[in-house]
């Protein structure tokens, strides 16, 4: 009797065991990647010197971090910080009031939900981001 209740116990544990693994492997599965888009300005716009980027984001709880990238040079540059909510809004600066006029600058967005300890300022490198939107090419002309 005693060891027909410890292979009884032991199934029991096996099918517990089982149960919770398959919860856990669907729950990971079925979590939606973290998605983040720019829907404002439109790739190849031409804009001014202060840019406001709107887009989208599928997980509020994530951080953003808008990136600017002028054509020439290999520094990016952090703006600042973008509250989180499925439609957000940030301000991009592109050059200085006095200069840029007339150079291209890629727009992009990193999110995470992990701080990247990314603050207002050049860079010189990306960290890795869980998630980055789509890259939008504007000119300034003004």
């Amino acid at each position: 009797m005693e060891e027909r209740e410890r292979r009884g116990d032991l199934t029991a544990l096996v099918l517990i065991f089982l149960t919770v693994w398959v919860a856990l492997l669907t729950f990971l599965l079925s979590r939606n990647p973290l998605r983040v888009r720019i829907i404002s300005p439109e790739d190849r716009a031409e804009v001014g010197y202060r840019v406001l980027v709107d887009g989208t984001l599928n997980d509020p709880s994530a951080r953003l971090y808008l990136i600017v990238k002028p054509k020439r040079g290999s520094s990016w540059w952090v703006q600042e910080p973008i509250r989180s909510y499925k439609r957000w809004r940030g301000v991009a600066y592109l050059g200085g009031e006095d200069w840029g006029i007339g150079e291209e600058f890629t727009l992009f967005v990193l999110a995470s939900h992990r701080p990247l300890n990314l603050l207002p300022g050049e860079i010189d490198e990306l960290p890795k981001a869980e998630a980055v939107s789509n890259k939008v090419r504007v000119r300034r002309v003004r």
